[in-house]
């Protein structure tokens, strides 16, 4: 019994030192390379890229790259031009739907081509938004449109109509800029879809 424990604690103790003999932690190891910062180069973080921002960061802070996150940028919006870039001068544009009445005292003061086709008519008011909500709803329903959807509250209102495929959104909100109330009227050509409906 004796013997069989002896032998165990020198095969433990075996195992041990022949774990530790291979540990490097006390061997010097060389000095990593500098890395050099595009910014120590005399560019400004204005000029860099805004992915970049974050791995010039990290490498000021000497962190390896393998554990900086990448991230993907936004695409740039896509610049949309007013009547006034494109005409010269803030009007309706001349493919805005007949029927669809502005509201009195409105002033026109920037058109949106947006995807498919659709504009984006933006109007300034003095009116509450109530009293605009009120006024659409009474005029396009009574134009023949029908309602699709409505929303209504203090400082923004909703309205959709479809007729005869063509669909008009207005939208009624505050403009903190100016104090006025800006009416936003897109419209556009409904398109049949490329597939069946299920």
């Amino acid at each position: 019994m004796q013997r069989r424990f002896d032998a165990s604690v020198i095969g433990v103790l075996l195992v041990v030192a022949l774990a530790f003999s291979s540990c490097t932690c006390s061997e010097d190891l060389p000095e990593p390379p500098k890395r050099t910062s595009r910014l120590e180069s005399g560019e400004s973080w204005s000029k860099l890229p805004k992915g970049d921002r974050g791995r010039e960061m990290a490498e000021r802070r000497e962190i390896p790259a393998r554990e900086v996150p990448t991230r993907h940028r936004a695409p740039d919006p896509i610049p949309t031009k007013s009547a006034e870039d494109e005409a010269g001068q803030t009007e309706i544009p001349e493919d805005f739907p007949e029927d669809v009445p502005v509201f009195e005292g409105a002033e026109v003061f920037g058109v949106q081509k947006l995807a498919a086709g659709a504009k984006n008519v933006l109007f300034r008011t003095e009116g509450d938004i109530p009293e605009v909500f009120d006024y659409y709803k009474d005029e396009m329903s009574g134009g023949g449109w029908d309602v699709k959807q409505e929303y209504q509250q203090a400082n923004q209102s909703f309205l959709s109509f479809e007729r005869d495929g063509m669909i008009t959104n207005m939208t009624v909100a505050n403009d903190p800029k100016t104090g006025k109330k800006v009416i936003a009227v897109m419209y556009y050509k409904q398109q049949p879809l490329a597939f069946e409906e299920f």
